[in-house]
């Protein structure tokens, strides 16, 4: 080979590993390209998160500043209010007394206020309630005398007299809608047998509204009719307050207000779901945030370029599967949670059926292995009697009976479960006929004390042991005795369970609620009747047993003990002597304490009507009791026990007074003579103002229409009377009426025959 030959192939040589070199660069050049483009736009995007991010903790800031703005104003507007109320009432207030000032009127009484000196004790619900009350009775007379003495001038538009009246009307609004913030704001929860004091409260509100609705509508043309209809709601409010106070009396005498303490709840801020649910998604928000500037930061620290493409990819895919997996697994545990609920559901109404039968089959064995052979025992043996049986087993026919329908009616209606998913309508069809508890629970007292006695009895002893043998059973007679008086309450819990395993979508759901409610105003019934019965016995006993030189009568309509205990008496200028007060509502009994046969028994010294008493402060222990003739020195061991007297007293002369003047406002506007009044009525939802003020009315039309002294509605639907204002598949009619001024109240069912008067 020539050399110019080999010259030629080292040139092409060098040529083809530059093309080659060039070639290579090219190739790195453009991996290169994407890669810086990568990590500018990356670098941009995170750029943008943070920016995004400050943006959004800045409107989150903003936002909670502005609800901390919005509850301060809040708070400013409420003080505020308060005051301006209290500054309108004290204006209306003098102008009432110069306009009736003017007039040939008598004036109207001054709200009655608590003197200093007798150091009441404010800390009660009763304390409050009576002050609000007060307010009301004073504005519902207002009212009324207003309307008589100046109506012309009242209905002439545009005439100081006009918004005067108005101004009263307004007045009296926030004092009735102040009664009812202050029952549902402070009323414990856990005592609910203390919904009747909200079921007297809310009828006291719904003749307020419908007086306020008559008062606003006056004409001119109609004064008569109005003037009538107006006397008539103003005797149905004074009724409803009197009826409020009777009740809250009650309450205290059985458990001495402890459930009726205030709820120190001035501080607390009421948070709506709406901001709570606004701040979870923030919160959410910011936790996205935080996790994706973490995941930025971490990817901005690393160089994207040394990943491989592809196994980037299978991480993903990996990343994919696994999510999906996890989703499946969700939807598997949601089935899981949903058939957990569908058994526990389960579980719970068989729980109802499975208490209703061990409950029927213990009172079934009472009287087959106790109340038969104590019978035949009666007939021929001395040391029981036959009258001892019948009252220890009170009512048991009746309570078998009824537990019997029950246990059948729930066995058919879970022999078709699931297909038929509807249990409650049970216990609102049975709901009247369980007001038979209430009998039982009444006379429960005196069948233990005769079940006492025979305990004592050695042959009743060997006797039960022998029952107990034959029902092959560790229960006793008393076991048994008591469970028709837990049945109610145990109805109550059972249905609270169900309701708790049942979701919202169930069609049974707000069946359910209705039987809850139903069963938890029969147990209020209950207990409202138990008080009453309580105090009638005590009465009864305290007339028969307090030795006095002329007969007491203490049995009296309306008539509560509410308080009694021992104290330290000095009377007369005597020395110091045991005494025991009895306080009711409307006087005050002090005897003294002689021992006959070792036992104190009371002698009365003195009977003293409450609106001649003053109390007044001795010091921490002691309190003087004082009329115009007489005066009692109370000497107390400590000062919680002349705290509890003290405040108890003073509450009763209050409440005294108090109805004075609902008597008096009573007597001077009601136009009705046969002791027969209705005060309001509901229809449909019950509980809901809708249309009470036309059903009022309605009813009202009707009793004059029927003489005055009767309502008889035909049975059936009252949708024909009324309209179809109710809500839902329950459709009642509630009726509050006034009969020889004693206020009750009665439920009838859609179809159900009316006939009420003076004797119901």
């Amino acid at each position: 080979m020539s050399k110019v030959q080999q010259m030629l192939l080292e040139q092409r040589a060098a040529n083809k590993s530059t093309q080659t070199v060039q070639a290579v660069q090219a190739i790195a050049s453009r991996n290169r390209a994407p890669a810086e483009a990568s990590n500018t736009y990356q670098s941009s995007y995170i750029d943008q998160l943070r920016e995004r991010r400050q943006k959004e903790i800045a409107s989150r800031n903003a936002l909670v500043q502005q609800q901390q703005a919005l509850i301060q104003k809040k708070r400013q507007e409420k003080e505020a209010e308060k005051e301006m109320a209290r500054i309108q009432q004290l204006d209306i207030e003098r102008k009432q007394q110069e306009l009736l000032g003017a007039s040939n009127t008598t004036p109207e009484p001054e709200p009655i206020r608590q003197d200093e000196e007798t150091m009441k004790v404010n800390n009660t619900l009763f304390s409050a309630i009576v002050e609000v009350v007060k307010l009301m009775a004073v504005s519902n007379k207002r009212v009324i005398s207003l309307a008589n003495d100046y109506y012309d001038e009242i209905t002439e538009e545009g005439s100081d007299l006009q918004d005067f009246f108005r101004n009263v009307l307004d007045n009296f609004e926030k004092t009735t809608d102040n009664l009812m913030a202050t029952i549902a704001g402070n009323l414990y929860v856990a005592h609910e047998e203390h919904g009747s004091i909200k079921d007297k409260a809310n009828s006291l509100h719904r003749a307020a509204a419908t007086l306020l609705s008559v008062s606003r509508n006056l004409k001119a043309e109609d004064k008569t009719n109005s003037l009538n209809m107006m006397k008539t709601h103003v005797v149905a409010i004074s009724l409803n307050i009197k009826n409020l106070l009777r009740e809250l009396a009650h309450l205290k005498a059985t458990d001495e207000g402890s459930a009726l303490n205030l709820l120190e709840n001035d501080d607390v801020l009421l948070v709506d779901y709406e901001s709570q649910d606004e701040e979870k998604k923030q919160h959410r928000a910011t936790t996205r945030d935080l996790e994706r500037q973490v995941q930025v930061e971490f990817t901005r620290s690393k160089d994207l370029s040394e990943y491989d493409p592809e196994k980037i990819r299978e991480l993903q895919m990996a990343i994919k599967k696994s999510l999906l997996i996890k989703r499946f697994k969700g939807l598997v545990s949601s089935y899981n949670t949903e058939s957990k609920h569908y058994e526990r559901r389960r579980r719970a109404l068989f729980e109802i059926l499975e208490t209703e039968t061990s409950y029927l089959t213990a009172l079934k064995k009472s009287v087959t292995f106790w109340r038969g052979p104590l019978l035949e025992k009666a007939a021929s043996v001395n040391w029981v009697a036959q009258g001892e049986v019948s009252t220890i087993f009170y009512l048991i026919d009746e309570i078998i009976e009824l537990s019997s329908k029950l246990e059948a009616a729930m066995k058919n209606s879970l022999e078709a479960w699931p297909k038929n998913p509807f249990f409650a309508e049970i216990f609102m069809t049975y709901s009247e006929d369980l007001k038979l508890y209430s009998a039982y629970v009444n006379e429960f007292d005196n069948t233990m004390d005769t079940y006492s006695e025979l305990c004592n009895r050695e042959q009743f002893k060997d006797f039960q042991l022998q029952c107990m043998q034959s029902a092959q059973s560790n229960i006793d007679l008393a076991s048994i005795l008591v469970m028709p008086v837990q049945r109610m309450p145990r109805y109550e819990i059972l249905l609270r369970e169900l309701i708790k395993q049942s979701e919202k979508t169930h069609p049974d759901y707000l069946n359910l609620i209705d039987a809850k409610d139903d069963i938890k105003e029969i147990n209020t019934f209950i207990n409202h009747e138990k008080r009453l019965v309580d105090n009638q016995k005590r009465l009864s006993y305290l007339q028969n047993h307090i030795v006095s030189t002329a007969p007491i009568v203490l049995e009296r309509q309306g008539r509560i003990i509410l308080k009694e205990g021992f104290v330290a008496l000095e009377y007369k200028k005597n020395k110091r002597h045991q005494a025991e007060i009895f306080l009711f509502n409307d006087h005050m009994i002090i005897c003294g304490i002689k021992t006959i046969k070792g036992e104190p028994v009371p002698h009365l010294l003195a009977t003293i009507a409450l609106d001649t008493l003053r109390v007044a402060k001795i010091d921490d222990e002691n309190f003087e009791l004082s009329t115009k003739e007489e005066e009692y020195i109370i000497h107390l061991e400590d000062s919680v026990q002349y705290n509890s007297w003290i405040t108890t007293i003073q509450e009763a002369i209050d409440t005294n007074e108090l109805d004075a003047v609902l008597d008096e406002t009573i007597k001077e506007n009601n136009n009705y003579q046969s002791g027969f009044m209705i005060l309001h009525g509901t229809y449909g939802k019950l509980g809901s103002p809708k249309k009470c003020k036309e059903i009022t009315l309605q009813l009202q039309q009707i009793v004059m229409t029927q003489g005055g002294d009767q309502l008889i509605l035909k049975g059936e639907k009252k949708s024909q009377l009324f309209g179809n204002p109710a809500e839902g598949k329950k459709k009642q009619l509630e009726i509050v009426f006034s009969a020889n001024g004693v206020v009750k109240r009665r439920t009838f069912k859609d179809s159900d025959y009316v006939e009420l008067n003076a004797d119901s």
